[in-house]
């Protein structure tokens, strides 16, 4: 997984998240990898008894860790054939952490920030198909705990940072005048307001390193380019 990176030295060392990470990415930022992945998902996954798991939908399956930890409570993985992989669960001295030997690849893993977000799709039975460590396991919805969020959703929760290679611009369209924003794009962070496609209206977050001269900058910034995520993600400032 990638290494916990802060864009504010100030806020190095707080746990700004502590239990309101909630379902989105309030104002922080991790250092994020930026290809979607969920397409590792197969859409018809065969099961060891022949029959066939329908895929309704793909997007991003989070885990309320700090709900599990404050209820003590669990959330069980289970192969496509039902049978127990492993569990998330805390006790009351440790985060909720995915208890397998092995290292854990999903999509974003940050326990001690109760941050676990997994590449997932829907079930047509209330339940989800999740990428772990390269492989489908299944995972039953389960209220307040399990947020499933489609690529739309769950970008405007998170933090969006861009370079001079992909801008701000006036409008939603390629050949669309440049936004000045300053020396450099890496030093500002940006919220979504609004998604229109492949486009994302922001504006600059104050929240996290401010606007450049305490100018607001908004405009509208291309994110994806069909299923590739072309924007740095973060969940903590």
């Amino acid at each position: 997984m990638n290494e916990v990176q802060f864009k504010t030295n100030f806020m190095k060392n707080a746990l700004l998240i502590l239990i309101p990470f909630f379902i989105g990415c309030i104002n922080p930022k991790f250092k994020h990898e930026v290809a979607l992945k969920t397409s590792s998902l197969k859409a018809n996954t065969p099961k060891e008894n022949g029959d066939t798991i329908q895929v309704e939908k793909k997007g991003y399956l989070k885990i309320r860790t700090d709900l599990l930890h404050e209820k003590k409570d669990s959330i069980l993985i289970r192969l496509l054939n039902g049978d127990l992989y492993t569990k998330i669960i805390g006790d009351k001295y440790t985060e909720p952490t995915v208890r397998i030997g092995s290292p854990i690849e999903i999509e974003a893993y940050y326990p001690e920030y109760y941050i676990v977000i997994f590449n997932a799709a829907i079930l047509s039975d209330k339940a989800y198909v999740v990428d772990l460590n390269g492989r489908d396991f299944r995972i039953e919805h389960k209220d307040e705990i399990t947020i499933f969020q489609n690529r739309e959703q769950y970008i405007k929760n998170c933090i969006l940072v861009t370079s001079k290679d992909n801008p701000i611009r006036e409008e939603p369209s390629i050949s669309a005048r440049e936004k000045k924003v300053g020396n450099s794009y890496e030093d500002i962070s940006f919220e979504v307001i609004e998604i229109k496609g492949e486009w994302a209206k922001v504006k600059c977050l104050l929240a996290c390193e401010g606007c450049p001269n305490n100018k607001l900058i908004d405009g509208w910034l291309k994110w994806t380019d069909q299923e590739k995520i072309i924007v740095e993600l973060f969940y903590v400032c």
